[in-house]
């Protein structure tokens, strides 16, 4: 009887430790936890739906290169898989809102930020990049 106790304490303690451990940590949005590549991933709509970013060339992937000093640099593929660049020099943040940036980060408030995703916000509804409609904001993924 003993064991059987046992055997289901455990169970419920291995349990609530995996619940736990598939949470990732959420980062403070700052010039270090932002460093990366980061890959267009999602895109929320106006409606607060979701849908898939698409990507316009079939090789290349748009993302954005976010180094340590301040600058942001996004690359965005046509379908000819021709690169654009935007450069964001000196960027800076009010609380988790990001200042003096091109369109894809301006005024974007990180609202989730995590080693593998982040997510961004806008007060107003921007459309940019390859999109067909307006966007309230971008889930992007760390490569």
């Amino acid at each position: 009887m003993k064991k059987i106790i046992l055997l289901i304490v455990l169970s419920f303690i291995a349990c609530s430790k995996s619940d736990a451990d598939s949470t990732e940590k959420q980062l403070t949005p700052n010039y270090q936890n932002m460093v990366g590549d980061w890959v267009y991933t999602t895109v929320i709509k106006a409606d607060g739906s979701q849908a898939p970013y698409v990507h316009s060339c079939s090789t290349n992937k748009d993302f954005a290169h976010i180094i340590a000093n301040t600058k942001i640099t996004s690359y965005y593929y046509n379908p000819f898989c021709t690169e654009q660049e935007y450069n964001c020099n000196g960027y800076y943040f009010e609380g988790i809102k990001i200042m003096s940036c091109f369109n894809d980060f301006n005024e974007a408030r990180v609202t989730s930020l995590t080693s593998t995703t982040m997510r961004l916000d806008y007060d107003q509804d921007k459309a940019f990049g390859s999109l067909t409609y307006y966007a309230r904001g971008l889930i992007l993924k760390k490569r």
